[in-house]
C-alpha cells in the first residue's frame, strides 16, 4: 500500500472510468460468490482484521484488469502495494476486494466489492457491487447515482410532510429511517436526540451502510476513527451525487490517496441534516 505518483496528464473522462470499475466489480463480485457461504480460508492479518482467500482472489483479479486497462494509474488496496517501480501517478484506483470480510465469512449477504477512481484527492468515480444482495451502485462525480441502472431517487416524505419539508426539518426530530452509531458512542449523544431516534442494526460492510444513507434507508452514517480510503471511497462519490457528504468532525470532505490512506471520525449525512448533526456531535469525544 505505497503511495506512488505519476506526472503524465491524464485525459481519459472519468466516465469511461466508471463503465471500467462497474464492469469489473460486477465479474469480481462473482468470483466472490463462487467462495460465499462455502466456509473459505481465512487468515488474520494485523489489527486482528481478517482476510479470507476470497478477497486475495479478488484482489488478484482487480490489480491484473485494471492495471492492464490504466497502467499510468496508482493503485492502492486493502490487500496488496503497488509493487511496480516509484512513480507519481495523477489518478488512482482504490480497492476494496471484499468490504465486509467478517459478514462474508459469517454468511451475511451485506458485503460487496468497493472500486473507486480517485484524482487530486477526491473520488471521481465508483462502484459498489453486492451480488448476495444483487445490488450495483455506481456513480461519478457530477452526474447521477444509480442502483441497478435505475438512478436513485430521493426518498419519499415522511407521512404528512411534502418533500420540501422533510428537507428543512432539524436533524433532532424523529426519523423515519435508522442510524448507524455504535452503542458507545450512542450513549455519549444527548437524550434530546437519541429518545426521538432509532439506532441501526449492525451492518458489516461500511461501503454498503454508506450506500443505504444515499438511498434514505439511512439518516445518518456515524464512522469510527480508523476507517480507510478502500472502505469509504467509492461510496462517498454515490453519497454525494444522493445530495449527501461524509466529512470530518469541522466538516471537511474527506481526502483521499494520501499517507497512510486511514481517517479520524466521519459523518455521513444528506446535507439537509450535516449542520445539525455536526452541532450535536462537535465537541463529544467518539474516538
Amino acid at each position: 500500500m505505497i503511495l506512488q505518483k505519476q506526472n503524465n496528464e491524464n485525459k481519459v473522462p472519468h466516465t469511461a472510468d466508471l463503465e471500467l470499475i462497474s464492469r469489473l466489480a460486477r465479474q469480481a463480485g462473482e468470483i466472490g460468490l463462487r467462495f460465499f457461504g462455502r466456509n473459505p480460508k481465512t487468515w488474520t492479518k494485523a489489527g486482528d482484521s481478517p482476510v479470507s482467500e476470497a478477497d486475495l482472489a479478488i484482489d488478484a483479479f482487480l490489480k491484473e484488469k485494471l492495471l492492464a486497462a490504466r497502467p499510468d494509474y496508482g493503485w492502492i488496496s486493502e490487500e496488496t502495494a503497488d509493487e511496480r517501480p516509484a512513480a507519481e501517478y495523477k489518478r488512482y484506483f482504490i480497492v476494496d476486494p471484499i468490504d465486509g470480510t467478517r459478514g462474508f465469512i459469517n454468511h451475511n449477504p451485506q458485503w460487496c466489492v468497493s472500486i473507486a477512481v480517485a484524482e487530486a484527492g477526491r473520488p471521481l468515480a465508483g462502484a459498489l457491487y453486492c451480488p448476495a444482495l444483487g445490488e450495483h451502485y455506481t456513480a461519478a462525480a457530477g452526474g447521477t447515482a444509480r442502483l441497478n441502472g435505475a438512478v436513485i431517487e430521493p426518498a419519499p416524505a415522511a407521512a404528512g410532510e411534502t418533500m420540501a419539508e422533510a428537507a428543512t426539518m432539524p436533524a433532532l426530530r424523529a426519523t423515519s429511517a435508522p442510524i448507524v452509531c455504535r452503542k458507545v458512542d450512542w450513549q455519549k449523544l444527548p437524550l434530546s436526540f437519541t429518545q426521538g431516534a432509532e439506532r441501526a442494526a449492525p451492518i458489516p460492510s461500511l461501503a454498503y451502510r454508506l450506500a443505504l444513507l444515499a438511498r434514505g434507508r439511512l439518516s445518518a452514517v456515524f464512522v469510527r476513527p480508523g476507517c480507510h480510503d478502500w472502505d469509504i471511497a467509492a461510496s462517498d462519490v454515490i453519497l454525494q451525487n444522493c445530495g449527501g457528504a461524509l466529512v470530518d468532525l469541522a466538516g471537511r470532505p474527506v481526502r483521499y490517496c494520501e499517507q497512510s490512506f486511514r481517517h479520524g471520525f466521519l459523518l455521513g449525512a444528506k446535507q439537509a441534516k450535516l449542520k445539525e448533526l455536526l452541532d450535536i456531535v462537535s465537541g463529544l469525544d467518539l474516538g
